[in-house]
């Protein structure tokens, strides 16, 4: 068995078992009543889903619904025009219970996962109404998962608005399984660990080493940044304002990444990378996927130089603006300025103590996708004849 199954169907509104979905059957036999409490007998599957004995309740993006909460959906179910979408996300048997102890862990990996999968399937995301129930009565623990749309937004050819079509491209259910099995990849946490032991030891080794000559070049940097730096508008690593100072933050950051007492852990964390990226590989070709846009090398390289420059720069604007306020009762304009040079040398001589700061906050998040499948990948689907072109145009 595959570690992670999902199943997709929908209920329109002609489907012979709608009113068991929308809430409209009568007697509390419904969908929901099902998810909440573990039988489909004299229940609705909304119920099933939150079934105590079966189920760990019902959820949604916000945590755990109470019982108005749960009256509410039902009420919107029941007046809803919406197609109405039942999902099943099941797992291998000792997989799912690796991963999936309680409801918390449930919500943490729908929150992440779901509403990409929605986006990839051209859904209209902040449109979607989901409620999901953790069940653990089965050697495979899955998670029901119902969500259905608040109002038509939808564009007929003669413009009028409608609700989306049900139907949903078979590939998109291999995304999220794909989606789910990178989230439970335990190489994240390597990573993680990877980058507390690098920095961990970056810190040690600035405050044992000399570093004189390292010293004197990010100084040069730092003096031409602390005069150079706009005193108004916005000034962050992108913006506008830096534009021509941005060099120069990318020197002194590349000179710190690239120290030698500071290169070596580094290399750690990006090895780490490196091996999830391998496995992030050989899961896109499993599930027939381009890994273009889910590897985390790229980002991580861009990330953590753009995280240092934001450091660098607000550490310099905020001790260059201390140093104005703590001068600015001096009314002579020499005086004044003669003692903002003298600290400003200071300041300049702080340079490694600033580094330390860029090392302290580097913070990078790896656990998340950043992009969708590019579109030529979808033509070459076309292509292939694995996705039909008409079908792919009703869905959108």
């Amino acid at each position: 068995m595959e570690k992670v199954v999902f199943i997709q169907k929908y209920i329109g509104k002609s489907h012979p078992k709608r009113n068991y979905y929308d809430c409209n059957g009568g007697n509390d036999n419904n969908y929901l009543n099902y998810i909440e409490k573990g039988t489909s007998k004299d229940n609705s599957y909304l119920e099933y889903m939150g079934n105590e004995l079966k189920s760990s309740g019902l959820f949604s993006s916000n945590g755990m619904l109470t019982s108005d909460e749960i009256k509410k959906i039902k009420n919107m179910l029941k007046s809803t025009g919406s197609v109405i979408w039942d999902c099943v996300i099941s797992f291998e048997s000792d997989y799912g219970k690796k991963h999936l102890y309680n409801t918390e862990q449930a919500i943490e990996l729908l929150n992440n996962v779901f509403p990409k999968y929605l986006k990839e399937a051209n859904f209209k995301v902040d449109n979607i109404i989901w409620v999901a129930g953790l069940h653990k009565n089965t050697d495979n623990r899955h998670i029901h998962i119902t969500f259905f749309e608040k109002e038509p937004r939808y564009i007929y050819a003669n413009k009028k608005k409608r609700y989306r079509y049900g139907k949903t491209n078979k590939t998109k259910f291999d995304y999220l399984r794909f989606l789910v099995d990178g989230y439970f990849d335990s190489s994240n946490e390597s990573i993680k660990q990877g980058r507390k032991i690098a920095l961990e030891k970056a810190r040690i080794n600035l405050a044992k080493t000399d570093n004189i000559e390292l010293e004197k070049l990010l100084s040069e940097y730092f003096k031409t940044l602390i005069e150079e730096i706009p005193k108004e508008g916005r000034v962050s690593y992108d913006s506008k304002n830096m534009s021509k100072l941005r060099p120069i933050v990318d020197k002194a950051v590349e000179l710190v990444i690239n120290s030698k007492k500071l290169k070596p852990h580094f290399e750690v964390l990006e090895n780490a990378i490196l091996e999830v990226d391998e496995r992030i590989i050989d899961k896109c070709e499993h599930y027939k996927m381009d890994p273009y846009g889910y590897l985390y090398s790229p980002k991580f390289n861009r990330d953590v130089r753009r995280r240092m420059g934001n450091i660098l720069i607000k550490e310099i604007v905020k001790r260059r603006k201390e140093v104005y306020k703590e001068y600015a009762h001096i009314r002579n304009e020499h005086l004044r300025r003669k003692n903002e040079l003298r600290k400003t040398k200071y300041l300049i001589g702080q340079s490694l103590i600033i580094m330390d700061e860029m090392i302290n906050g580097v913070d990078i998040e790896f656990l998340e996708f950043q992009e969708r499948i590019k579109k030529a990948e979808l033509e070459r689907l076309i292509e292939e004849g694995i996705i039909d072109r008409e079908d792919l145009e009703a869905e959108m």
